[in-house]
């Protein structure tokens, strides 16, 4: 079973580039901040685009990446942004579809794993793109957050990992929480050296709009306190 493309269309104009988006992108870096320790180059895969953040990381390490993006608003923003630059190439695919033409030292999966009908097919074809001594960063959102857990108190959720009608605005087939998202990438066969979680929200990404950089730093350095409450789940792998 394929990706349904109707859906991540419909998914790509409910979300991106919306407030939730810009606030989200503030969380975000201390997540890429946390990851990009582990990057290696000098070829980069990034699977799926949102709008340049992880990319803007990797080129300012002078990486080459390789952009593929299904949905097709992203994809033309993809493209018409870096069309100029000749270390980025844009390719409109599925993720299952797409067959590379070269090995690359670092894969990002950022946050595209849930979207997947089947992940561990794609999963098990990212070792066979990667150089042998190359990494894999995969990411998630906690659905054990803390936010999640405070929405199921005020039964907004029966339980937190519940799919919530943001989940599926956006085309979340399941949330993951420490446990089942190391549990999908060592049955891939993956070597999972690294996993943890990152940043603390307390409550909802739009009652967040118009916090301080300060408490955001603050709310990230207590995810390391408690990790299980995180916003964020990443993982470094190694084959």
């Amino acid at each position: 079973m394929k990706t349904d493309q109707q859906s991540l269309d419909n998914a790509s104009k409910s979300y991106y580039y919306s407030e939730k988006m810009t606030t989200d992108n503030r969380l975000r870096r201390f997540l890429i901040r946390r990851c990009l320790k582990h990057a290696k180059g000098p070829r980069v895969l990034e699977l799926g685009f949102m709008d340049g953040q992880w990319t803007r990381e990797f080129l300012s390490l002078d990486y080459s990446v390789d952009i593929v993006e299904g949905a097709e608003k992203q994809y033309e923003t993809a493209a018409g942004m870096y069309a100029p630059n000749p270390s980025v190439r844009v390719f409109h695919s599925l993720f299952e579809d797409y067959e590379p033409d070269r090995k690359y030292d670092t894969i990002l999966a950022g946050g595209m794993i849930k979207h997947l009908p089947e992940p561990g097919l794609l999963l098990g074809k990212m070792k066979e793109w990667l150089n042998e001594s190359g990494i894999l960063i995969a990411t998630t959102p906690n659905g054990a957050s803390l936010h999640r857990r405070v929405g199921t108190y005020m039964g907004i959720l029966e339980s937190p990992e519940d799919l919530t009608e943001a989940d599926r605005a956006v085309a979340n087939l399941r949330v993951y929480n420490r446990y089942t998202f190391r549990k999908e990438l060592l049955k891939a066969g993956w070597n999972v050296v690294e996993l943890s979680g990152c940043g603390l929200k307390p409550v909802s990404t739009e009652q967040m709009t118009g916090w301080s950089d300060e408490l955001l730093e603050a709310l990230d350095r207590v995810s390391d306190e408690l990790v299980e409450y995180s916003w964020y789940i990443y993982a470094i792998c190694v084959k």
